[in-house]
């Protein structure tokens, strides 16, 4: 379904807390325009999340294509053994916005999006989700693809040396 944006502020995170606000079903994943989900990603990710009933998402990693999947063989990011909130709190995004599938309630009882941010909303969603001890689930393969354009204005500033400062 479609709905058009009927409320401010501007930007992704309105428009998804709408989506959510719509959704009907169990779970919910949110996917940019111009990200791609490999044909499996969702049969898998309800999968775990069926086998993992106690957890309120699951994650996966992703991998970062310019022109088509795989043509940059370069992961987002990888699972270690570090703490996943110390990592995203030292400027380390272990998923990204498509990384993680929901419980749809659970994902309203923190709140959703939050509106106005007009960078890194999903580190503050996924900041917010592990300080409010959601539990989930990891799957350790890259089920989803970021697009990497090349003038990238958002995601560009997070390798230019002055983005982790503002992210931080």
């Amino acid at each position: 379904h479609y709905f058009q944006r009927d409320r401010q502020p501007e930007g992704a995170p309105t428009c998804r807390n709408i989506g959510l606000h719509h959704a009907a079903a169990p779970t919910v994943l949110f996917l940019d325009s111009d990200d791609l989900l490999a044909p499996d990603c969702l049969r898998g990710r309800l999968a775990a999340l069926h086998a993992n009933p106690d957890a309120d998402f699951v994650v996966a990693n992703g991998e970062i294509f310019h022109d088509a999947p795989g043509d940059l063989a370069r992961f987002w990011s990888t699972f270690d053994s570090r703490s996943d909130l110390d990592r995203f709190l030292q400027g380390d995004a272990v998923w990204a916005t498509p990384g993680a599938l929901w419980r749809s309630e659970k994902l309203r009882a923190i709140g959703g999006w939050t509106e106005g941010l007009a960078r890194w909303q999903d580190w503050e969603l996924h900041i917010r989700a592990l300080c409010r001890q959601l539990r989930y689930h990891k799957l350790p393969i890259a089920d989803y693809h970021i697009r990497r354009h090349v003038d990238d204005g958002i995601s560009a500033s997070d390798h230019h040396p002055d983005g982790l400062a503002q992210r931080i």
